[in-house]
């Protein structure tokens, strides 16, 4: 079974990484080269892809959880300033890392594909409201 899990990460490494290194000027022909680039390349763009989950994940949960004590509209009262200006610097930091490049040289990232960075994105924040739901519990309606 683990041999099966070690063959699933090399191949969505190979499968994130491939078509950067695709696109590298290089001779075509040598096919070992190419496929370890894709592994290095895919390692360093799911790297910035779990730390761009991480971040949303967090700020969207830290979200969820202060709107269902106080509302939605809670969050744009002045007490939540301070949340705001720390996920705005959150997330310009990982934005930063991402498309500024001396800080993408800095970090060591790989730019994964604008639509991947939007999924990762995505998933935690769905994960997030789930989480944040399930602490809750469900509304009975009553």
């Amino acid at each position: 079974m683990e041999g099966l899990a070690a063959i699933a990460v090399l191949a969505v490494l190979f499968a994130t990484g491939a078509p950067i290194a695709y696109c590298l000027t290089r001779d075509h022909g040598e096919w070992v080269r190419f496929v370890f680039e894709s592994l290095a390349i895919g390692l360093l763009a799911q790297t910035a892809l779990g730390i761009v989950a991480l971040t949303t994940g967090n700020i969207a949960l830290a979200a969820f959880d202060a709107s269902t004590s106080a509302g939605w509209r809670s969050l744009a009262a002045a007490e939540f300033r301070v949340f705001w200006i720390v996920a705005a610097v959150a997330l310009l930091a990982v934005a930063a890392g991402l498309f500024v490049p001396a800080a993408h040289a800095l970090l060591g990232f790989e730019r994964p594909p604008v639509g991947a960075i939007l999924l990762a994105m995505a998933a935690a924040a769905g994960v997030a409201a789930v989480a944040s739901w399930r602490r809750r519990g469900p509304t009975t309606g009553t």
